[in-house]
């Protein structure tokens, strides 16, 4: 469930905050517990942003460094890095015993954004155990009469890239089991022999591939490869140069849905439409909706990487990278900006915040600029 404003517990769900830019603090103005509480949270960042877990077990909590130590931590604060502030402002300092509390502030396009860091003294140490950040990421540009929308509610396009960058897309988007799928991949720089694309069921480690090949030394190609027998969301995953390369996928496809009964359920009504397919970072996404009238007003869309599973709102909701609520409209256009960080993403749609249900989605992919 979400409050009036976006917010992302950071400790509390493994996506930990961390700014690409500077912390300008408010010095030589508060007290020995006030500075050693600034001083903590500056270290938290520093570790954030170079990405060192190892360093961050000793800055946060007790109870939030077994977060840290799941498979998904990596992965996690990556997506975080893409959609914080640059920017983060202390303003406001609070120490009542052994807790602490810190006041945060941002510029953003459009607007301003305002955080909280809640701090614990363990060991005689001041440690990080939530941060929060509350956003407005995009805005409603239009309302009214709804634009042209294809009929197909559930639309996965062409995801190409520019060189340099490695992509995969999936031909098809639904698929009988047995039937044939077609990926293509492109944007590899340095090719090698050994370069590999496994087709997986979405969710499981890299280590379990499924039918998979080699590349050859190819740059750019397509492959085609037999839909499994089990009914469930499924993606290709590229490696380079194995062995060398490990199980370290650089692209993920949109999901394929491999099932006997159709697609994912949608509601009908639902529909996302995107202007382009292929986004730089920042680039501004422009959304066209349309919604049916009984959705409640907390009804969103949001930014979501691809490879989430798809169908739980719950699930969505903790790994969404920014959103909008739809506050009843039925049509219109919203206005997101494209994540900081290059990959697979999608918009989807859900009828409430409150354990609702993806109803419809459109992959769209992000380059570096």
């Amino acid at each position: 469930m979400r409050n009036l404003y976006r917010t992302i517990y950071v400790l509390a769900a493994l996506t930990l905050i961390v700014t690409s830019g500077g912390c300008d603090f408010i010095k030589g103005f508060f007290g020995k517990d006030e500075t050693a509480v600034q001083e903590a949270y500056t270290d938290y960042r520093k570790a954030m942003l170079s990405g060192d877990i190892e360093a961050l077990k000793n800055l946060v909590s007790k109870d939030k460094v077994r977060e840290l130590e799941g498979p998904n931590a990596a992965r996690m604060l990556q997506f975080a890095k893409s959609v914080m502030p640059s920017q983060a402002n202390i303003t406001e300092v609070k120490v009542e015993g052994d807790r602490a509390t810190l006041s945060l502030q941002s510029a953003a396009e459009g607007g301003t954004v305002s955080g909280t860091a809640r701090l614990v003294k363990e060991d005689g140490s001041w440690r990080i155990s939530q941060e929060n950040w509350k956003m407005n990421m995009g805005q409603v540009m239009t309302e009214g009469t709804a634009p042209e929308i294809p009929q197909s509610q559930t639309m996965t396009a062409a995801q190409t890239t520019s060189a340099g960058v490695p992509s995969l897309t999936a031909r098809q988007t639904e698929v009988q089991p047995g039937g044939q799928i077609t990926v293509e991949f492109s944007g590899i720089q340095s090719p090698a022999s050994q370069d590999w694309i496994s087709l997986y069921k979405r969710g499981v480690p890299n280590e379990n591939y499924g039918e998979w090949y080699y590349l050859k030394s190819q740059g750019q190609g397509s492959l085609t490869f037999k839909a499994p027998n089990e009914d469930g969301d499924y993606e290709f995953r590229l490696f380079l140069n194995w062995p060398q390369g490990g199980y370290n996928d650089v692209a993920r496809s949109g999901p394929i849905r491999i099932s006997r009964g159709g697609a994912m359920p949608q509601s009908t009504g639902s529909s996302n439409r995107l202007d382009n397919t292929v986004f730089r970072v920042g680039d501004e996404i422009r959304v066209h909706f349309t919604a049916p009238s009984h959705f409640v007003d907390n009804a969103w869309v949001g930014i979501i990487p691809s490879s989430v599973p798809h169908g739980n709102e719950a699930l969505n909701d903790q790994y969404d990278l920014t959103y909008q609520y739809l506050n009843r409209r039925t049509s219109g256009t919203l206005v997101f900006h494209a994540p900081q960080q290059p990959g697979q993403y999608d918009m989807r749609m859900h009828d409430t915040d409150n354990n609702g249900s993806e109803v419809v989605s459109v992959s769209f992919s992000v380059a570096v600029k």
